[in-house]
């Protein structure tokens, strides 16, 4: 077993070696867009939960809230000399709290077996497969390739042709002495399709701090120190995040079910701490969540979500 370290990834400052984990000095954009080394011929797991408070909605719509649990077991090997293959299984699972709309045109629903209109299902799934090709990293060049093929549903009246997605990205990165460059783009597949730069630089100026100026994500970090054989980091965080399910819509007034397509948009500005031991690593961070939108790909009114807090820890093994 072997660790390689993802493009622009640079040793913590005064660790112990080896440091086989992912440190805050480059970036590979997995199937969550989080940082990760390549661990060759072995497994490595990811569980990482978020949660989300009810906040207001538009019109009679409400209050939302989420609670969310992602969770990666990927494998990566040699594919081929000066290439790696990695391959995660993924299974995410959302809980929506909200929203619902009691009633149409300012008439409420009989007290008796009251009917919610336009509701979310309380619970979501996404299961799918990031399958990448990376290459070593040759005479300062390396590149990355990745295919994301995955069913996002709340399984109920079947699977439709929109309950599959199918996502995929393409880097290439140049590293400087302290500083790569990354230069790529993605397909995001959603009710509202898109095609993303993933670009960005990575910056170290010096041995504690690092500048990850990259798109979708980027990453302030500064080195804290050694304590009790973990190596620590804090940093602040910038993100633009899309995610879309295929699933039923309750009507209002016993209206008949429909299978609709949602997206939820938003950015993120979060601070946390991350730490690192030889085989574990972990994170906590929270902040603020805003320009929250919903939109449906069918005949569903899409709303607005108000700005709110947003809290998210995980562990790596």
């Amino acid at each position: 077993m072997g660790i390689v370290p993802a493009p622009g990834v640079q040793g913590a400052p005064w660790a112990a070696q080896p440091t086989p984990g992912q440190v805050p000095g480059g970036m590979t954009f997995g199937a969550h867009a989080s940082l990760q080394p390549y661990r060759l011929n072995a497994w490595t797991g990811r569980v990482e939960g978020g949660f989300l408070p009810r906040e207001s909605t538009e019109g009679r719509l409400g209050q939302f809230g989420v609670t969310e649990l992602d969770v990666e077991l990927e494998f990566s090997g040699l594919f081929m000399p000066g290439w790696l293959f990695s391959f995660t299984q993924i299974a995410d699972s959302r809980w929506w709290d909200g929203p619902s709309d009691p009633g149409i045109d300012g008439v409420e629903d009989p007290p008796v077996e009251q009917v919610e209109g336009n509701g979310l299902p309380a619970r979501v799934y996404r299961v799918g497969w990031d399958l990448e090709l990376a290459t070593i990293n040759q005479g300062g060049y390396s590149a990355q390739l990745a295919f994301t093929p995955s069913m996002a549903t709340d399984f109920d009246n079947g699977v439709d042709s929109d309950s599959w997605q199918f996502d995929g990205r393409a880097v290439i990165y140049y590293k400087y002495p302290g500083m790569t460059i990354a230069l790529g783009a993605g397909y995001w597949d959603r009710v509202k399709d898109r095609v993303i730069p993933y670009a960005g630089v990575i910056f170290k100026p010096d041995a504690i701090w690092e500048w990850q100026l990259m798109f979708p994500q980027s990453r302030i970090s500064v080195f804290l120190g050694n304590y009790g054989g973990n190596s620590s980091w804090m940093y602040t965080k910038a993100e633009y995040h899309v995610e879309s399910y295929d699933m039923t819509v309750q009507r209002t007034h016993s209206g008949a079910a429909v299978r609709d397509q949602v997206e939820f948009e938003d950015y993120r500005l979060m601070m946390g701490f991350r730490s690192e031991a030889l085989q574990y690593s972990s994170f906590i961070e929270a902040g603020w969540i805003f320009g929250r939108e919903a939109r449906f790909g069918g005949s569903t009114p899409g709303f607005d979500i108000a700005d709110g807090f947003i809290g998210r820890a995980g562990i790596s093994f």
